[in-house]
């Protein structure tokens, strides 16, 4: 009905706000409302809340396949209610504090951007973690996905990777980030958090290609030269599967 009366009577502002609707209604209906959403009101633009993860992993992939920005919303102590910012939105945070040499929250923004690199190379590397469940699986911390990133490379004889001290150097300051997003007895200063920040950007380059902006992925593995590469082949480093 409220659909309907969507079409009825908004016909000058065609848009949408949704605020948790989804729960007040039976578990049965949460495909069907997502798939009305996406096929039916494709002319109006959708602001669509929920904290209902059932239903957000059941709309999560139609959203996508619309092009949909999917964003979440998380509360910390230290800073309240914030979204959770895309890579490259942090990432000119992080720049524009590198030059104005702003070191308030750098460490943790740094640190939740190495992180975010880390999941994305784990995924297409098929890195091999404990098992988590789908609610946690995404709260992994960057020391344990270094970690097996490292066992990754050395199990795949990656020359080209393996040794390189940037890996060790990562997990050796990564409470740098840690101690900068909690209160704690150590204040960080900006040469420190600027060094870190330089790791991160070291380890991006060798992971991330810088021609064509996609990562390391088994997906474009060359199993006749034993090579992996990045998708247009401007990166290209020796792996044994």
């Amino acid at each position: 009905m409220f659909l309907t009366s969507v079409e009825a009577f908004n016909k000058v502002n065609s848009f949408i706000v949704l605020d948790d609707v989804i729960s007040s209604f039976d578990a049965e209906h949460r495909k069907r409302f997502g798939d009305i959403l996406v096929e039916e009101f494709s002319s109006h633009q959708i602001i669509l809340l929920t904290h209902e993860r059932a239903f957000f992993e059941i709309i999560k992939p139609r959203a996508k396949q619309k092009g949909w920005e999917i964003k979440s919303v998380r509360y910390l102590e230290s800073s309240g209610t914030e979204l959770v910012e895309a890579p490259r939105n942090l990432r000119e945070r992080i720049e524009k504090k590198i030059a104005e040499k702003e070191k308030d929250g750098l460490g943790n923004d740094a640190r939740i951007y190495l992180e975010g690199l880390l999941k994305e190379v784990a995924q297409r590397l098929e890195v091999k973690v404990a098992y988590r469940s789908n609610d946690t699986n995404g709260e992994r911390m960057a020391n344990e996905l270094l970690t097996a990133l490292k066992a990754k490379i050395s199990k795949s004889k990656c020359k080209e990777l393996q040794g390189n001290q940037v890996f060790d150097r990562l997990l050796a300051s990564t409470n740098i980030g840690n101690k900068d997003s909690h209160d704690h007895y150590t204040s960080m200063e900006f040469p420190d958090l600027e060094a870190f920040w330089d790791d991160v950007l070291e380890f991006e380059s060798l992971v991330r290609c810088g021609v064509c902006g996609t990562f390391l992925d088994v997906r474009h593995y060359d199993s006749v030269k034993g090579r992996i590469r990045c998708k247009k082949g401007e990166l290209d480093y020796s792996w044994t599967k």
